[in-house]
């Protein structure tokens, strides 16, 4: 089932919109931890010394996808 152009285009303008306002709240967070470290949830092994190259490749990956349609 095909959307119409003008519903997916304004899908894409909110997904786009929501994906800034995350970035904007991340960054913000990151920026006045004062040194605390960032904790994702209560389970997140930081200071483990876990390798998560391979999830970093996939989230690049999934940005690249993110670019507007042309």
């Amino acid at each position: 089932m095909a959307l119409d152009p003008a519903v997916r285009q304004r899908a894409d303008g909110d997904a786009l919109e929501r994906m800034a306002l995350l970035q904007r709240a991340l960054k913000r967070r990151l920026v006045t931890a004062a040194g605390r470290p960032l904790i994702l949830n209560r389970k997140d092994p930081i200071g483990a010394h876990i390798d998560f190259s391979h999830l970093d490749a996939m989230a690049e990956l999934l940005w690249q996808d993110t670019r507007p349609f042309r």
